[in-house]
């Protein structure tokens, strides 16, 4: 791999369903090729999910929020 390689990283909360996760990788996808002017099937996105209680944001685990 090598600068022809974009790769993206996201990093989100878990509980989306799999139409949202493929709807965000191909825009994404497109973004990024548009961007770079790169092939959309050199683009790749690794999408990292976590629970609630690995994420928090002012000192509150998103695990403890309603929202």
């Amino acid at each position: 791999m090598g600068v022809d390689v974009p790769i993206v990283q996201i990093s989100l909360l878990e509980g989306r369903d799999d139409k949202a996760k493929t709807r965000l990788v191909k825009r994404v996808t497109a973004a990024v090729a548009e961007s770079l002017r790169a092939d959309p099937k050199s683009v790749r996105v690794l999408l990292y999910e976590m629970p609630p209680a690995n994420f928090a944001a002012g000192g509150r685990q998103k695990s403890e929020s309603k929202n």
